[in-house]
């Protein structure tokens, strides 16, 4: 007899079927400095460096991104990204295009009793 789903296995494989994910080689740039922000990225496996970069090429290292984690968010204020995200290790990440987050925003409201509120997407 299959072992029984619970519900949070169906959120993770719902989620799994939603969002695409993408491979990395060790050494693969996830994000690049002033690249244009299009996703966020959780990292499913593997290991990440978070870096900015100077123009003679010196390194400030950021973090490690690991399992769970949320790469990509330094893109959401200015629309590009601010620092370098490469895989340290084989890795593989979830994309979820911004897109995809901006229009499930817009699509809410909170409600209560006397009035409906658009969300902070919709502004």
């Amino acid at each position: 007899m299959p072992p029984a789903r619970t519900a949070g296995s169906r959120r993770r494989r719902q989620v799994d079927t939603t969002f695409l994910h993408r491979r990395l080689k060790a050494g693969q740039r996830l994000t690049s400095q002033g690249e244009p922000f299009e996703a966020l990225y959780i990292v499913a496996d593997g290991f990440f460096k978070t870096f900015v970069a100077d123009e003679t090429g010196n390194q400030l290292v950021l973090g490690f991104p690991l399992r769970g984690d949320l790469v990509g968010a330094d893109g959401l204020c200015n629309h590009r990204h601010a620092s370098y995200a490469v895989a340290l290790t084989d890795a593989e990440v979830v994309v979820v295009p911004f897109r995809s987050i901006a229009h499930l925003g817009a699509r809410s409201t909170i409600s209560n009793s006397s009035s409906t509120v658009p969300s902070a997407a919709s502004w």
